[in-house]
């Protein structure tokens, strides 16, 4: 939708930072890969070097997100299908708030609704980690 990516605002490595779609600039705010434990992990660590992963706030339609360390809860947890990037613990999916299509855009968890703003591509890099990329 927007040709913006997934990148972690002011490229904040500490739990809870905020997240939005921003022009691809390559630094690893804007990495990302989808794990086999099911993690969205983020090309960010902290200064301690854990692991950063993308969170849903809380379980409804209309939550936000944030970066937080993996700490192997449900929030944590994603999987990826025809219907989008999907919470696996609420079924909602990762949306651009609004269909919202300038920079800095946020995201926010929707139901599925096949709409073009909760689509979302992932490129193979030689990073170990892919660039979540708007439709």
């Amino acid at each position: 939708m927007t040709g913006y990516v997934l990148d972690v605002v002011g490229a904040n490595n500490v739990p809870c930072a905020l997240l939005q779609m921003y022009p691809n600039n390559n630094t690893n705010a804007q990495k990302w890969r989808l794990t086999s434990d099911m993690y969205l992990e983020s090309g960010l660590r902290t200064s301690e070097g854990r692991d950063l992963v993308l969170e849903v706030v809380s379980g409804g339609a209309g939550a936000s997100l944030q970066l937080n360390v993996k700490n192997n809860g449900s929030l944590q947890k994603w999987s990826w299908s025809a219907n989008g990037l999907m919470s696996y613990y609420t079924g909602l999916v990762l949306e651009i708030r609004g269909a919202n299509s300038s920079v800095g855009a946020s995201l926010w968890m929707n139901n599925v609704t096949y709409a073009i703003h909760h689509a979302w591509n992932f490129r193979y890099t030689d990073a170990p980690v892919f660039p979540a990329i708007g439709k």
